[in-house]
């Protein structure tokens, strides 16, 4: 190759850096862009098909750190951007390459192409050029796993199919941004709705809770709770009065200050009706931050039946009876 002539315009320009004014025009496509750039399918879908075909792992932060540097560096040099390629990926995958000096074979095959044999690569019609990434690419399509989605959990589906409709009709530019805001409303709407178990006890609310507990899942969990305190039977209906409310954090990883000012406001309304809140099983961090806010009417015990005892010490020494003659119950006291 050395003895071949290169055209002109395959050497590389002198650095430079060229600014057309002070302020960049900035089209509203590549502003909603500019925030999903690493989600891009283009940068990471390539590798990772790869990778879940062939059993490998793929670090995501290397391949963004590559696909960036290349590009800063590119720059100065009036280059192309530099991305992920679906179809060199899946070429290589079919052709059985196992190491990056692919890429040296590659480059030496397109350089000899554009310096020699262009004029012999015009007459291959584009439709075998299509043909030819189709059929490298048709394997790491995997249609079944649309089906197999769906029957874990159905939902999982949504963002997918919003993704593949809106850039089938409008493009990749509101496709991918629109399976992500799906997706983060999906993530919210389980936020708001936090795994937890209500259990009744005579006198008491116990509220398990499965996961985190965070800003949008805080009405959610005090409104339930009032709710049964409003609906609960009280004396001489009940043999007990609700006196306690038990929030079992075992499964907390953490608390932020949206449901510290929570507990602060809900249990100073408990204490006006004398209900009394009780924190169980904290993990350390959330220990810490509860200690720090000082809240009243609050305690904190270590184990579930702790806190029971605490409603057994606050019940009053009173027999209820209840009648049933035609003025309605009554109540003695002994």
């Amino acid at each position: 190759l050395s003895s071949l002539p290169l055209p002109p315009y395959l050497s590389l320009p002198p650095p430079s850096l060229f600014l057309a004014s002070p302020s960049l025009p900035l089209t509203p496509s590549s502003l909603s862009l500019l925030p999903l750039s690493p989600l891009l399918p283009s940068s990471l879908s390539p590798s990772s098909s790869s990778a879940r075909k062939d059993g490998y792992k793929v670090e995501p932060s290397q391949e963004l750190v590559a696909i960036g540097f290349a590009n800063v560096v590119s720059s100065f040099f009036s280059s192309y951007p530099v991305t992920g390629s679906f179809s060199r990926t899946a070429v290589n995958n079919q052709s059985g390459v196992r190491t990056p000096a692919a890429g040296i074979i590659t480059g030496s095959v397109v350089l000899l192409a554009i310096a020699v044999l262009s004029q012999f690569f015009h007459y291959i019609p584009k439709t075998s050029l299509s043909a030819i990434i189709i059929a490298a690419v048709l394997p790491m399509v995997d249609v079944r796993i649309l089906y197999r989605i769906f029957k874990i959990r159905a939902l999982d589906d949504l963002p997918l199919i919003v993704a593949f409709l809106f850039t089938l009709i409008l493009g990749i530019e509101y496709g991918v941004p629109m399976a992500v805001v799906v997706y983060v409303a999906i993530l919210l709407y389980r936020k708001a709705r936090p795994r937890h178990e209500l259990k009744l006890y005579p006198g008491v609310i116990c509220v398990v809770f499965n996961g985190g507990w965070n800003y949008p899942g805080v009405e959610y969990i005090w409104r339930r709770i009032t709710s049964e305190i409003a609906t609960a039977p009280n004396p001489p209906y009940s043999m007990r009065k609700t006196s306690l409310v038990i929030l079992d954090c075992s499964a907390m990883p953490e608390m932020d200050f949206t449901i510290v000012q929570a507990l602060k406001d809900e249990c100073s309304d408990l204490q006006k009706k004398n209900i009394q809140c009780v924190l169980v099983n904290c993990q350390p961090q959330v220990l810490k931050i509860v200690e720090r806010a000082a809240i009243k009417n609050l305690q904190l015990k270590t184990t579930m039946r702790e806190a029971m005892e605490l409603a057994s010490e606050g019940e009053e020494s009173m027999e209820v009876i209840v009648s049933t003659n035609s003025t309605g119950p009554t109540k003695s006291q002994t």
